[in-house]
């Protein structure tokens, strides 16, 4: 696939993403065309759905790395990821390089969560706390019954979702996030303890 990409452009056999698009319409909360979309005068604009410093999950195909040795001797990276929409760029400071580095392959598809860094004369930027590679993210999400980390409105729907298909019992979901004005108005509208 690597090679149709680079000779054509595209992946003519389908889009390494392609199988897991059901599973990551679950997971992830913003996607790359949310980040850039083009208007009608050819500039581009954020969607109003996003925001500075805002807790993220997207995956992605990795496309392009560029490592860099910090004034300190340790190393970072900026690092292209491709989802279905488009690309957008991480990066990826060095305690977290530390962490992730082995997940950071050209042509590895990752799931990777953070915080969205919205400077005005930059493009926008995720900041990594993880890196997984997708398959190990799904295993282990399975294996523990992990709801990612979503806005917590999305969360609270997909908790109720899978409540009503687990039948009895309760489903703890955990919100915990920067800054998220709604938090109150949702604890208090679903009666979450």
């Amino acid at each position: 696939m690597l090679m149709e990409k680079e000779t054509t452009g595209i992946y003519l056999s389908g889009h390494p993403l392609e199988k897991y698009r059901e599973k990551l319409y679950e997971v992830c909360n913003i996607r790359s065309s949310d980040l850039m979309t083009e208007t009608e005068g050819g500039s581009g604009h954020i969607s109003e759905d996003v925001h500075d410093n805002m807790n993220v999950t997207l995956a992605g195909v990795v496309t392009q790395i560029k490592k860099k040795t910090t004034k300190n001797n340790t190393m970072m990276a900026f690092v292209t990821v491709e989802d279905l929409y488009g690309s957008f760029e991480l990066l990826v400071f060095p305690k977290v390089y530390t962490r992730v580095a082995y997940a950071l392959q050209p042509e590895s598809i990752v799931v990777v969560r953070g915080r969205l860094s919205l400077r005005e004369d930059d493009t926008p930027k995720v900041l990594p706390d993880e890196i997984q590679p997708i398959d190990a993210f799904f295993e282990l999400s399975r294996m523990e019954g992990i709801i990612p980390a979503i806005e917590s409105s999305h969360a609270v729907a997909y908790g109720m979702k899978l409540a009503r298909t687990m039948g009895k019992g309760s489903v703890l979901i955990n919100l915990s996030g920067r800054g998220d004005k709604d938090m109150d108005y949702i604890i208090e509208k679903y009666g979450i303890r």
